[in-house]
């Protein structure tokens, strides 16, 4: 009976393709993670590889499209690390209620940006100190030029990058709600 299992697990063996590049992935701790992203009315390739910091041809090789998209279309999109530009908003907001609901205080640990889905986790990372903090998305914002977030008070703080009220940091999308998916 030993004998018979051995045989079949060798078999078995044989009829698995071999993937060295998965397994080497998975062996040095590398996964990529994927996430959803549901196409809204006027998006782009270009405009959603954008937001996740990949490229158009990333997408289209993920999701065996072509450069044609529609409203409602469901894409894989793998969001890679970038720099961006971040700001933070605090006092003249305090107490007011955010997009999502919530209502902001300059001492919870939120973010604002114009077009990822409320709900979404961010990662944020101030090479200059160090720091990495997630954060979700309950607000829209910002809404001045060459700005992509607006954190809230207490994250700059956390972040190093209250003093300098406007700074360069690198982001990367880590969950983006499913959207009705």
């Amino acid at each position: 009976m030993k004998v018979i299992l051995v045989i079949f697990l060798f078999l078995l063996q044989l009829l698995v393709p071999r993937t060295t590049a998965l397994t080497d992935s998975i062996k040095n701790g590398i996964e990529k993670k994927f996430l959803y992203h549901k196409v809204r009315k006027g998006e782009s390739l270009s405009s959603i590889a954008r937001l996740y910091g990949t490229t158009e041809r990333d997408i289209s090789q993920f999701n065996k499209t072509s450069s044609l998209i529609f409203p409602g279309q469901k894409l894989f999109v793998n969001s890679q690390y970038r720099e961006t530009v971040v700001s933070w908003y605090g006092e003249y907001f305090n107490g007011k209620e955010t997009a999502s609901g919530e209502i902001f205080h300059t001492s919870k640990i939120l973010v604002a940006h114009k077009k990822l889905p409320l709900g979404s986790v961010v990662e944020f990372f101030n090479p200059d100190n160090r720091v990495k903090l997630a954060i979700k998305i309950l607000d829209r914002g910002p809404f001045i030029a060459g700005r992509e977030f607006d954190l809230s008070e207490r994250a700059a703080q956390i972040l190093g990058v209250k003093e300098e009220g406007v700074a360069k940091i690198i982001v990367r999308v880590i969950y983006a709600p499913s959207q009705d998916l």
